[in-house]
């Protein structure tokens, strides 16, 4: 296993902390010291296929597939470039340097890296750090470079949430992106799909805008779209689903898988499906062509406005029986049967499926409340874990957390103290990283008003 650094900034007796930390956690275990190697990284790495120069890291085209006994060693800001090559390759741990030595050390830090090291070598070690008792305000636990922001804001929350996993949430990140790797041809067919259906789609969008009930435009233009489908190599959909309870952060994982397999999200649509009569659901959905139902009128389908694209069904274990039965019918073969249309052949429209639900779905299909033939459908799925299962990482939530807000917010807070923190972490938060959202929003707002740079416990309310 290797402990890799960014050599450029770096002093000796930075590096002397971190070999005498490394040192310490293996003395113990004879056999576990050759397995442990400190590398400095000026230039390249060739061994594994990766540059690390002054915190740019690029991945070389020969590169190997990491087994996940990585680590980084950073100094000063945490610039995007380094969380978006942690997340994609399997790393097994980002830690800031300043935080092993100095007046910014902190033993709780040197434990998580112990922690971390003891999993990856899969054995018990007998070193124990104590907790340091903070007496006094910090600053954030990882400063984020301010590159970070720049772009689109929910593209950036996506790509850094859960940046420092525990087990679970690592365990996640590695599944998650071995399924964005997995679906990736399919994605390219997509993209194909979308570059030349994009005329198509416009019309039909326009026709709807202009509310024409001349629909003859609009069954020829679903007539070309089925020519194209029927072009391509994939003739299922793929589909995702996402399981968890509420505020969890299926949302942002959504946005991030749509994100990383798109490039953007210009082609992600998200539709809750909580709270929708069958009819209206239906139409939102498929479409509807007019005399479907009592008031209906000629409407553009999420399902086909989106064709090549990702399409997010947020709560899908909410809707009816019937509607199963049609996206059922839509996951076997990218059919959209639309209400009203001539043609009972319906539209195929190929789609990238992420759905998400915060019920157990194996006890709704028990009850007979979720049907088995429509969840086999979903290829892949991922269960995201709730903050109460997350304590080991609370902090760098919370730290990533309160930088985020204060740049969406324009604030001017830099720091917050430990006794504010403890508050944080001693709530159970039934609503996950939605609540907590919630609360340091609040507690932030709160600081400012009161005309001070720090978050203090009594702005913390639940």
């Amino acid at each position: 296993m290797k402990v890799f650094i960014v050599e450029k900034g770096f002093e000796e007796h930075e590096l002397r902390v971190l070999k005498e930390i490394v040192g310490s956690l293996v003395s113990s275990k004879e056999d576990l010291r050759e397995k442990v190697e400190i590398v400095q990284c000026p230039e390249f790495c060739e061994e594994q296929g990766i540059t690390i120069k002054s915190q740019q890291i690029t991945r070389k085209p020969s590169h190997k597939k990491f087994s996940g006994q990585l680590f980084i060693m950073f100094k000063g800001g945490l610039e995007s470039n380094i969380v978006e090559f942690a997340q994609r390759m399997g790393v097994v741990g980002i830690f800031p340097i300043d935080r092993f030595y100095g007046e910014r050390m902190e033993y709780g830090e040197i434990s998580r890296f112990e922690n971390v090291l003891k999993n990856v070598l899969r054995d018990k070690l007998s070193t124990r750090f104590p907790e340091w008792d903070f007496k006094k305000r910090i600053d954030w636990k990882v400063k984020l470079d301010d590159k970070a922001f720049q772009n689109d804001k929910d593209s950036e929350e996506a790509a850094y949430i859960s940046l420092f996993g525990d087990d679970i949430t690592h365990r996640n990140v590695k599944k998650t992106n071995e399924i964005i790797t997995s679906v990736m041809p399919y994605v390219k067919e997509l993209k194909k799909f979308r570059y030349k259906a994009n005329k198509t789609l416009e019309a039909l969008e326009k026709k709807e805008i202009s509310n024409d009930q001349n629909l003859t435009g609009a069954q020829l233009a679903i007539g070309r779209l089925n020519d194209l489908t029927s072009e391509m190599k994939f003739r299922k959909p793929v589909c995702i689903l996402l399981t968890g309870p509420t505020g969890c952060g299926k949302t942002l994982l959504a946005k991030y898988i749509a994100n990383c397999l798109f490039g953007s999200l210009k082609t992600f649509s998200r539709i809750s499906l909580v709270n929708m009569g069958d009819n209206l659901l239906e139409s939102e959905l498929f479409g509807s062509f007019p005399g479907s139902w009592t008031g209906s009128s000629y409407k553009v389908g999420k399902m086909v406005s989106m064709a090549g694209g990702a399409v997010f069904l947020d709560e899908i274990g909410e809707i009816s029986p019937a509607i199963q039965a049609k996206l059922l019918t839509y996951l076997d073969d990218m059919k959209v049967l639309i209400e009203g249309f001539s043609d009972p052949s319906g539209v195929k429209v190929p789609v990238l499926i992420i759905a998400a639900t915060n019920r157990d779905v194996r006890k709704e299909m028990s009850l007979g409340n979720f049907r088995s033939d429509f969840f086999q459908r979903f290829a892949y799925e991922i269960h995201m874990p709730s903050l109460s299962e997350r304590k080991s990482d609370f902090r760098y939530i919370l730290s990533h957390l309160l930088q985020v807000k204060k740049k969406l917010l324009n604030l001017s807070i830099d720091e917050i103290s430990i006794a504010a923190i403890e508050k944080l972490e001693g709530y159970e938060y039934p609503g996950n990283y939605r609540e907590l959202e919630r609360v340091v929003t609040v507690a932030m707002m709160s600081a400012k008003m009161d005309g001070r740079e720090i978050v203090l416990s009594r702005d913390v309310q639940f």
